[in-house]
């Protein structure tokens, strides 16, 4: 009867200690957004060795030809290559000279080239800098002394809405069928280019 009782209290005393274990787990862990992740509020435990599943191997940062970069220019065409910006032009291309079927005067609608394109993408990275994505465009334009002088020197306001309103990335007759499988068709080919070239530069 004594060992039975022993037994009952070792049996009893692990499930306190499991509860225990299980209630300070609890309460120092988070359930990720999937609500299967189990994140741990816990600093590790240095003094345990590593597994080496877990051990970085390759060195941190840029590798392959990005390491000879030494110029703004070099490091953005590492991510927006010179195909890229041939697709942007031939698409957005296409669209303008649907458009001009809309216009009696068809110079002021001419088409467009790589170089535009490029000074287009960026006036959109100068506003972003200076803060100003959400001001009127008159405003950046203005020659009143309140406008930013780059962009009036760069292109004309007229023609800076035109090339937004026709920028394309796609081949626009085959967007329907591809948008009824993908939500991202219209930019899906320039986005797989451009996550291949993040993965080959960074590891």
């Amino acid at each position: 009867m004594q060992d039975s009782d022993e037994d009952s209290d070792r049996g009893e005393s692990r499930q306190s200690d499991d509860e225990k274990e299980v209630e300070s787990n609890v309460r120092n862990s988070v359930l990720g957004k999937d609500k299967v992740t189990v994140w741990s509020l816990r600093e590790p435990n240095m003094a345990i060795r590593r597994r080496p599943s877990n051990i970085v191997k390759e060195t941190a940062g840029p590798r392959d030809a990005s390491k000879k970069v030494t110029d703004i220019a070099g490091c953005w065409s590492l991510f927006i290559t010179d195909s890229m910006i041939e697709i942007i032009t031939k698409r957005s291309n296409e669209t303008i000279q649907l458009q001009r079927a809309n216009w009696s005067d068809t110079t002021q609608i001419l088409k467009t080239c790589e170089t535009e394109i490029k000074a287009l993408i960026g006036l959109l990275y100068l506003a972003e800098v200076m803060k100003a994505n959400r001001h009127n465009l008159d405003d950046l334009w203005s020659t009143d002394g309140t406008g930013v002088e780059i962009f009036r020197d760069t292109m004309s306001l007229q023609r800076f809405k035109f090339l937004l309103s026709c920028l394309r990335f796609d081949d626009a007759s085959s967007r329907e069928a591809r948008k009824a499988v993908d939500k991202l068709a219209p930019i899906r080919d320039l986005f797989e280019d451009f996550r291949k070239l993040h993965s080959a530069i960074f590891p």
